[in-house]
C-alpha cells in the first residue's frame, strides 16, 4: 500500500509539515573567511570579489561558477600559499561544484586534494574542515556506483565530527544517514537500520519531545523502516509521532493528519508482510484495520477545520481516505470519499488544476512486483551484469470504474513470449484511484503498462527458444493477417 502518492501534494499545502528523509546529504559550498587583514592586500581583495561573485552565480549558472572556484582556488594559493588550509576548502568547493554539474571524475580528484591538502597544513588527520571533503568524496563515489569505496569515508567524516564536536553531535546526522543508505545498497539492511535506529537516538538526546525537530526524527524513522518493509516499526513511530503533537501542541494540529494517514497505511501492512517477522501479541488484522479506520476517520475530522485556511488539506485528507479504502477493498467508503473530495475541489476554481491532477486519469495505487532480471531454472539470477541483454512486455488496458485493468492486450514484447504470461496473469491485480468526470468514476481507455527486465538469450534452454521463436511467428502472422483485413 502507498501513500507517496498524495504525500508530495499534501506537503505543498501544509508549510509546517515534517520533512522527508534526504537519501543523500547534499554538501553546500563553505566562503573562505577572511579577516581585515587579508582583505587590506591585493590577493585577499581579489579572492573576496571572487567569492562575492562565486556566491551570486552558484544557484543559477554552473558554468560560471565552475570557472570562479578555479579562480578562487587560484586566488586563495596567491593569498595564503599552498600550505594553507583555506586552500583546501577552496579545493573543496571546487570540487563540490563539479560534482553538481556531475563531473564525478574531476570532482573526485579535487576533492581527494583538498583533503590531502588539509591534512598536511593543519598537521591531523581530523581536523574539522576534513568532514565536509570526506563527506563530498563519499557522495560522489556513491552516484559512480562505487559504494564500498564510499562507505570508509563515511564512517571517517563522522569520526571527525566526534573528535571535535562530541559523538552525540547532531552535525553527524546527514553523513549517517548517507551512510546508512550505502550500507542498505550493499544488502546489509540490519546495519542500515542499526545507524538509523543510533540516528533517531541522537535526535531524541538532544531534543525535546514537544519540539518540532523530535517529531521530524519519528517521521524519518518511520519513513525509513517502510522503505525496508519493516511496516510494523514504521506504523508504531508513525503513530507515536502523531501521539506527540496531540500531547504537546493540539489535537486539532493540522500537521497530525500526515502521521495519521501514514499510520493508517502502513499498519494493515505490519500484520500481513512477511518482513517484519514481530509477534502481533494475537492482534489480528481485523482489529487493525479498525485502528487505521479511526486514524484515517482522525485525520479527515482534523482537515475539515483546515478548510478555511488550508483549503487544499481536506480534499487532499479526503483522497488519501478513499485510497485506503480501495486498497482495502472498501468501495463504499472510497466512493464516498472521492466524490466529496471531487465537489469540493470542482466547486473552487482555483483547485481546478488540483482536481485534474487527482482525477483526470486514474492513478496507479498498488502492483505486483515483475522480475527484474529473466533466468532459467538452471541458472539463478545472481548478478545483473550476467544479464547484460534487455527485453520489455508492453500491455494495452482499460481502467474500470472500479479502478481495475480490463481488456488486456499484450501489444509488444522482446523476446517474444518470455515473460507475457506473467505480466498478463498479474496486471488484473493492479488497483487505480478510477478517474472522474463530473463527480462521477468513468472508464479510462488507451492506458499502457511497459515491464522492463533483463536477461540472457546464450542460457536460454531449447525449449525457451522454440517458444520464443514460436510466438514471435504466430505474432507476425497475426499482424499480417490484421493488415491485410485492414487493407480490404
Amino acid at each position: 500500500m502507498r501513500h507517496a502518492i498524495w504525500l508530495a501534494l499534501f506537503a505543498v499545502a501544509l508549510v509546517a509539515a515534517p520533512v522527508s528523509q534526504a537519501q543523500t546529504a547534499s554538501v553546500a559550498p563553505m566562503l573562505i573567511e577572511l579577516d581585515a587583514n587579508a582583505r587590506a592586500t591585493p590577493e585577499g581583495s581579489a579572492l573576496a570579489d571572487a567569492q562575492d561573485r562565486f556566491r551570486s552565480v552558484l544557484a543559477e549558472d554552473p558554468r560560471s561558477a565552475l570557472a570562479l572556484a578555479k579562480e578562487v582556488v587560484s586566488l586563495a594559493i596567491a593569498a595564503f600559499g599552498n600550505d594553507d588550509p583555506r586552500v583546501g576548502l577552496a579545493l573543496t568547493n571546487l570540487a563540490i561544484v563539479q560534482a553538481d554539474t556531475r563531473d564525478y571524475a574531476t570532482a573526485i580528484e579535487n576533492y581527494t586534494a583538498a583533503i590531502t591538502s588539509l591534512e598536511l597544513s593543519t598537521g591531523t588527520a581530523a581536523a574539522p574542515e576534513l568532514e565536509l571533503p570526506l563527506r563530498g568524496l563519499a557522495d560522489a563515489y556513491m552516484a559512480t556506483g562505487a559504494v564500498e569505496a564510499a562507505i570508509p569515508l563515511y564512517e571517517r567524516a563522522i569520526l571527525v565530527t566526534h573528535v571535535n564536536d562530541g559523538p552525540s553531535n547532531l552535525d553527524q546526522i546527514p553523513t549517517a544517514a548517507s551512510l546508512s543508505r550505502a550500507w542498505l545498497l550493499l544488502g546489509k539492511n540490519r546495519r542500515a537500520t542499526t545507524i538509523q535506529e543510533s540516528i533517531y537516538r541522537l535526535q531524541q538526546r538532544n531534543m525535546d519531545e514537544s519540539s518540532d525537530g523530535y517529531v521530524d526524527a519519528l517521521m524519518q524513522r518511520a519513513q525509513w523502516y517502510e522503505g525496508v518493509r519493516d511496516f510494523y516499526a514504521a506504523a508504531k513511530s508513525y503513530r507515536r509521532a502523531a501521539q506527540t503533537l496531540a500531547t504537546h501542541y493540539d489535537p486539532m494540529d493540522a500537521r497530525r493528519i500526515e502521521p495519521l494517514i501514514a499510520f493508517a497505511f502502513s499498519a494493515p501492512q505490519s500484520a500481513t508482510s512477511p518482513y517484519s517477522g514481530v509477534d502481533l501479541g494475537g492482534r489480528n488484522l481485523t482489529f487493525i484495520i479498525l485502528e487505521a479506520r479511526r486514524a484515517v476517520d482522525e485525520a479527515v475530522k482534523i482537515a475539515r477545520a483546515q478548510t478555511d485556511e488550508h483549503p487544499h488539506v481536506l480534499p487532499m485528507t479526503l483522497v488519501a481516505q478513499g485510497d485506503w479504502a480501495m486498497l482495502l477493498g472498501n468501495r463504499t467508503l472510497a466512493w464516498r470519499a472521492y466524490r466529496e473530495a471531487w465537489a469540493f475541489l470542482d466547486a473552487d476554481p482555483s483547485l481546478h488544476r488540483l482536481r485534474d491532477e487527482l482525477f483526470a486519469e486514474p492513478t496507479l495505487l498498488t502492483s505486483v512486483r515483475f522480475d527484474r532480471v529473466y533466468s532459467s531454472g538452471l541458472f539463478p539470477a545472481t548478478d545483473d551484469e550476467d544479464y547484460p541483454q534487455r527485453g520489455f512486455v508492453e500491455i494495452n488496458y482499460n481502467v474500470s470504474v472500479g479502478g481495475a485493468p480490463v481488456n488486456l492486450e499484450i501489444v509488444d514484447s522482446e523476446p517474444a513470449g518470455l515473460l507475457d504470461g506473467q505480466v498478463y496473469r498479474g496486471m488484473p491485480s493492479f488497483v487505480f484511484r478510477p478517474a472522474f468526470r463530473d463527480g462521477r468514476a468513468v472508464k479510462f481507455t488507451g492506458m499502457t503498462y511497459r515491464h522492463q527486465f533483463r536477461y540472457n538469450g546464450n542460457r536460454f534452454t531449447e525449449r525457451e527458444r522454440d517458444f520464443v521463436k514460436r510466438t514471435r511467428a504466430q505474432r507476425a502472422l497475426a499482424k499480417g493477417i490484421r493488415g491485410d483485413s485492414g487493407a480490404g
